[in-house]
């Protein structure tokens, strides 16, 4: 169940790495299956490791965060995000993000929810307790944006847009380890997220996480 588990969080943080590499030569021959595939790739990364860690018990649903919340679980976790909306709604009404910073999609938002839930999930099985499981989940999605932001060359802290990706993923621990509720996690996410577009950010299109050919350009 360990060992599982690290090969599900193991394909989840380096796919997009290798991706990177592989896929220059693997959309010429694929020819005209390129488009789809690049289309599909995303969904792929950000659900299939996950839904496979939990179909063959390597991580537990409870870990994940997707029940085993009682009424009083739910009534304080409500609590908490409507807070987090409220204050995140007000903090963004004040302090706009910056110009270059560019949202993920909605669905782009999901599918990371999707990954960070895995990575902490795992770490719940590795370490059995909720503070150390949402550090360790932490640090493995910081691990993965890393990756794919090739931190070693520079480019994320010249680049408001990573950062974003990095408050949103403290964010996202902070809410779990407050309600340990997968749920409410992603609503208050995409609530912020919603938000913020109102006030005038544009969505991204998928991003190298997620997206092969924008892997392309950045190798």
């Amino acid at each position: 169940m360990y060992l599982e588990a690290a090969v599900w969080v193991a394909l989840s943080v380096f796919a997009p790495a290798a991706a990177a590499l592989a896929w220059p030569r693997l959309a010429g021959r694929l020819g005209r299956w390129a488009p789809m595939v690049s289309a599909a790739g995303p969904w792929v990364h950000g659900l299939a490791p996950g839904y496979l860690a939990l179909l063959s018990g390597a991580v537990l649903g409870r870990d994940y965060g997707l029940y085993g919340q009682g009424w009083a679980e739910w009534l304080a976790g409500v609590t908490v995000c409507a807070g987090v909306l409220i204050g995140g709604g007000w903090l963004l009404s004040r302090a706009p993000l910056p110009p270059t910073a560019v949202l993920p999609a909605p669905a782009e938002a999901v599918r990371q929810e999707v990954r960070w839930g895995l990575y902490r999930a795992a770490g719940a099985l590795w370490t059995g307790a909720a503070a150390s499981a949402v550090a360790v989940g932490l640090g493995l999605a910081l691990l993965e944006w890393g990756l794919v932001s090739r931190i070693w060359a520079g480019r994320p802290w010249r680049n408001a847009a990573a950062w974003v990706a990095v408050v949103r993923l403290g964010l996202s621990s902070m809410l779990f380890l407050s309600t340990g509720n997968f749920w409410l996690t992603v609503a208050t996410q995409i609530g912020l997220l919603l938000f913020a577009m109102k006030q005038g950010r544009r969505p991204a299109a998928p991003g190298p996480t997620d997206e092969p050919d924008a892997q392309k350009e950045a190798v």
